[in-house]
């Protein structure tokens, strides 16, 4: 224990903070993953999962290849990979220990993008963002997400970009960071079918600055090089899924709505809200093509990610909004969520660049409206989840654990002819559980015997008979409101240590 305890926090504060928000934000989503949450795989997890290392495992053929494979239009090796190092490590495939380790590995990504965008902010900015992202990454606003083992994807492809396109644009050609960056944005093309468009924001800024600052032509013209490479390996890698295309876009009307939602979110049935969140980053945009003195890494990484998060939101517009679905699917959050944390940091940039009070007077304007559209945005889906969708998944999901056990006792496909299943079509659900590779890994909730129909019961109840893997995950689930409240101690820690900090000698 250090001498100067209060001393040594201040030292360290912007890691520990960063810890603490890693805690909140992890904590949140296993007090979810705790109260509502499976350990029956759910959605894509039956198509992918099975395809990648399930059933290579029973056939001795599992490889980096089966791990690489593509679902659908994505590439999901480091989800694929993850998810087949919890099977292998644990005998289980069990969505719940797949839904701790996202929450974990949300937790870091989001600590990670407070860590580049505040550690340039002055005064008690850096406080309002950690407070912004806790809020954003730990309530249940993206319940999908936090429910579904499946969807780290998303964090892999946020991480991944953020690494690539701050590295590669702030960091000098050649350094350790600069090769951090073009490696990053390879993983993110493997990551995620929009992971290409980390790569495509380092291209259009480099040539951005290439046209406003023709003397540091080498950096530029390296870097975008370098983009236009990793965009050749985007295009190798890719892969087209004709029959989503019917998801597509079909009218203007519909893009335009999709893309309004998107930039709306966490309020994304109030679409006029859209130009109140992102004005900060039109503005800086603007200030930063007019003036060269703008341009500083800070700026330019800030930028690039109010760039990449706006592409975000058009592709799935574009490729998703030809659906009744309304509003759009809440798992998008995972990635809407950036556009209020970069206008955030713009509407800082700009407050604290500005030397006109009339200028820092509009950016207090536009950063007020962006805070108060996403507290209320925030409040609503936080309400609706806990109230609605939350105790309503959670009822579906005890109902497909049923269903699947009583299948894999009776064999009788007409139990998935209905909707109470936990992937849409049944006969192929059928098919996967009746392969011994898929049964010999599958959870707790749907392990039966098969002579004994009196033991189903029994096997339903959680904690029956659990494997080692499946109670750590179940017990780190539960122990969500320590987690969070270990991050909230952190934050106190910090300003305590900061206010006891004795003043310096004259």
């Amino acid at each position: 224990m250090p001498a100067d305890l209060p001393g040594w926090i201040t030292r360290h504060r912007w890691l520990l903070a960063a810890c603490s928000l890693f805690l909140i934000v992890a904590g949140g989503r296993l007090v979810v993953v705790a109260h509502y949450g499976t350990d029956l795989p759910l959605q894509d997890s039956w198509a992918a999962d099975t395809a990648a290392f399930l059933r290579p495992l029973g056939a001795g053929e599992l490889s980096v290849r089966t791990l690489f494979q593509p679902s659908n239009e994505h590439r999901v090796f480091f989800t694929n990979l993850g998810n087949a190092i919890l099977a292998l490590s644990t005998g289980r495939w069990d969505n719940r220990q797949q839904t701790v380790a996202n929450a974990l590995l949300c937790g870091l990504v989001l600590a990670g993008a407070w860590w580049l965008v505040a550690r340039t902010q002055p005064g008690p900015w850096p406080a309002v963002s950690f407070a912004v992202i806790a809020a954003a990454g730990g309530l249940p606003i993206v319940f999908e997400n936090i429910t579904w083992g499946f969807q780290s994807q998303f964090q892999f492809v946020a991480g991944f970009s953020l690494i690539c396109f701050r590295q590669l644009l702030t960091a000098p050609p050649g350094s350790r960071g600069w090769h951090a960056g073009w490696i990053a944005g390879l993983a993110a093309m493997i990551s995620f079918g929009s992971g290409f468009l980390a790569p495509l924001v380092v291209a259009v800024m480099a040539i951005a600055r290439l046209a406003l600052d023709p003397a540091n032509r080498r950096p530029a013209l390296v870097t975008t090089a370098v983009a236009a490479l990793l965009l050749g390996f985007g295009w190798l890698v890719h892969n087209p899924a004709p029959h989503h295309a019917v998801l597509q876009a079909k009218s203007a009307g519909q893009f335009f709505r999709y893309l309004l939602a998107g930039m709306a979110w966490p309020a994304t049935g109030w679409l006029w809200l859209a130009p109140v969140i992102w004005a900060p980053l039109a503005w800086l945009g603007w200030r930063w093509v007019r003036d060269r003195a703008s341009c500083d890494g800070a700026a330019t990484f800030v930028l690039a990610g109010g760039l990449w998060v706006g592409l975000q939101i058009a592709a799935i517009a574009y490729t998703r909004s030809n659906t009744t679905m309304w509003p759009p699917a809440n798992r998008y959050g995972d990635l809407y969520l950036y556009g209020v944390i970069f206008n955030l940091a713009a509407a800082v940039r700009l407050m604290t660049d500005m030397s006109s009070p009339r200028a820092r007077a509009g950016a207090r304007l536009l950063l007020g409206g962006l805070l108060a559209a996403f507290a209320v945005g925030a409040g609503q889906a936080t309400r609706l989840a806990l109230e609605q969708r939350l105790p309503e998944m959670r009822a579906e999901f005890r109902l497909y654990e049923k269903v699947v056990s009583e299948y894999l006792h009776t064999g009788d496909r007409q139990l998935f002819e209905h909707g109470e299943r936990p992937y849409p079509v049944g006969y192929i659900l059928a098919n996967l559980l009746d392969m011994p590779a898929v049964q010999k890994y599958l959870p707790e909730s749907v392990r039966v015997s098969t002579t004994k129909p009196s033991e189903v019961q029994q096997l339903l109840r959680p904690g029956a008979a659990e494997a080692p893997g499946s109670r750590f995950a179940r017990w780190l689930a539960e122990q969500g409101w320590l987690v969070a409240g270990l991050g909230l101690a952190g934050v106190v820690g910090v300003a305590l240590a900061r206010r006891a900090r004795p003043a310096p000698s004259p």
